[in-house]
């Protein structure tokens, strides 16, 4: 651990460091990087820990910083460092002077006590040269040591803490046999078949202050919902207007590589302003809002791999300025979504299925006034030689928040119709999220369910489309063309590969689910199968809920 500056145009910034001989990359948190106006390339990335632990860092991008000693003019090039949320390395402090009284052939190396920190700079072997050593001060064998880098001097050794709190990791590897790796998953099904029944969970602070934001603010305003921003207190933000402008500019290089992509955005904000989901901000808005409650959001955009002409955009909800986002005032509120092998069991209880999603359901939420301002984001047209602050006008895909207002708000549309279709009410309350799954005895009962069902939603602003199921008669009378049928995955509209969400498709012609089985399956033609790797595969596919309920489904 070494205290260092880092260095970006005319702005620096103290840090600690930490120094991994067994790190490949550099990593730098992004608030940071932030902090010194460090714009960088967009560049996702993968981190893998032993025990094959991952993490994602999709908003990763690639810098480069000058580094130097706290007390040193010198700066060094620090290159193709990483930025990452957070690094969550431990709190570091360490008393030097008494390390040195301890051990006297340290005596004369200029070290100065650190304080309670954090490391938040990792310097992996992509920048060895900062950390090469070049001179050191080695004692008794278990004495730590003192080596010289660029960086200024750094201790190592067992014992050259004196607190009595250490961090390890232990990890036990042992091989198992064919009849104990058997027994071992017969016990993993056993514990995951166990069914116990709850009460009703008492609620913490967050979720009741939830529940109560959404009450008080969610009004009906004609055939649509007005809601309010799920805050956690009142916001501060700071100013977030030069995040999102290097985003921006970010966004635009990537729109140069790939100008179709580009054609596409332009036409989907034109049709946000269309469909008013959006609008340019007036003069008396930038003009009269008070700066700590205006918040941009950067515009970023996210393409599925199974769809990869499909472009959605995504307001980055998670992106800091100053240690700060949107999300980090956002609650996440009550999780009201009902629970997909719940809806998968049902789904398949009857002879007649029918299944669809709601199109756009998030942009038919109405935010409230007095929230709007923290929902601005900037974009750039052709034509125009400089940015346009737009507010968003309805709920993002991105904020923290969306998925239970957009839960709620369907929820409390279908109970206001209760009285009048009570059947249909309760189908969108229970086997619903934005995915409606539900089964009939007879086709005349599935018409006129979905009729109702798709009348309420209506009421709500909401729109049910990618309507399918088992019977073409069904098909006819919801206006699918020609009554077709074809198999379908049953999370067909997410961003997310479907294999995350079960890895089930429902083949409508014979009726029956099927596993879409990814490619790196558990053998090739080079290699024979393996216990272990077939294991492996049937576990990403399956979950053993469906199989715990009391109805057979067939597979």
């Amino acid at each position: 651990m070494i205290p260092i500056t880092l260095h970006h145009g005319g702005k620096a910034v103290q840090t600690l460091e930490f120094l991994d001989e067994g790190a490949s990359t550099t990593l730098v948190e992004s608030s940071l990087a932030d902090s010194l106006d460090v714009e960088g390339t967009p560049e996702p990335l993968v981190i893998v820990w032993t025990g094959n632990v991952k993490r994602n860092e999709d908003s990763s991008r690639k810098i480069d910083l000058l580094v130097s000693a706290v007390d040193s003019r010198r700066k060094f090039m620090m290159s193709s460092a990483h930025t990452v949320g957070e690094l969550k390395l431990p709190l570091h402090r360490t008393c030097y002077r008494s390390i040195v009284n301890k051990y006297h052939h340290l005596d004369g190396v200029p070290l100065s006590s650190t304080k309670m920190e954090v490391p938040r700079v990792l310097i992996g072997l992509d920048n060895l040269h900062l950390f090469a050593p070049l001179e050191s001060k080695v004692g008794a064998p278990g004495e730590p040591i003192a080596v010289r880098s660029a960086l200024g001097w750094a201790i190592y050794g067992p014992d050259w803490r004196l607190e009595q709190h250490h961090y390890l990791n232990h990890h036990l590897v042992q091989s198992l046999n064919n009849r104990q790796l058997h027994d071992l998953m017969a016990e993993q099904y056993a514990q995951e078949e166990l069914h116990v029944a709850q009460g009703n969970p008492l609620e913490s602070e967050e979720i009741r202050r939830a529940r109560e934001t959404l009450e008080s603010t969610t009004v009906r305003v004609g055939d649509r919902f007005e809601t309010g921003l799920l805050w956690k207190q009142e916001p501060v933000f700071p100013d977030s207007y030069p995040m999102a402008l290097n985003r921006l500019k970010s966004l635009e290089r990537r729109f140069q590589r790939e100008p179709h992509m580009k054609q596409n955005v332009n036409q989907q904000i034109e049709y946000y302003l269309t469909k008013g989901y959006c609008h340019k901000a007036t003069a008396e808005e930038l003009k009269s809002t008070n700066p700590s409650s205006v918040w941009y959001l950067p515009l970023n955009v996210m393409l599925n791999p199974k769809k990869p002409h499909k472009v959605r955009l995504v307001w980055d909800a998670a992106a800091k300025s100053q240690g700060v986002s949107l999300n980090s005032y956002l609650l996440k509120g009550p999780d009201l979504l009902a629970s997909l092998p719940a809806v998968i069991s049902k789904f398949r209880e009857r002879r007649v299925a029918v299944g669809g999603d709601i199109k756009e359901m998030y942009h038919q939420l109405r935010i409230r006034d007095a929230d709007k301002q923290a929902q601005r984001f900037l974009f750039r047209f052709p034509e125009d030689d400089h940015p346009t602050v737009f507010v968003m006008d309805v709920a993002t895909f991105g904020a923290a928040s969306s998925p239970c207002s957009a839960q709620y708000v369907k929820n409390l549309n279908a109970q206001q119709f209760s009285t009048r279709y009570p059947a249909a009410a309760q189908a969108i309350v229970h086997r619903h999220g934005d995915d409606y799954y539900d089964s009939f005895d007879t086709e005349e009962e599935a018409i006129e369910r979905t009729r109702e069902v798709r009348w309420i939603h209506s009421k709500g602003g909401f729109e049910i489309t990618n309507w399918t199921s088992n019977s073409t008669a069904v098909l006819r009378s919801l206006g699918v063309g020609g009554g077709s049928r074809e198999s379908i995955h049953l999370n067909q509209d997410k961003v997310e590969d479907y294999e995350r969400v079960l890895g089930i498709m429902w083949d409508t012609q014979n009726d029956v689910f099927f596993f879409a089985v990814p490619t790196n399956a558990a053998a090739t033609e080079a290699e024979p199968p393996k216990k272990r790797g077939v294991l492996s595969t049937v576990m990403s596919l399956f979950d053993p809920v469906l199989i715990s309920t009391e109805q057979h489904l067939p597979v």
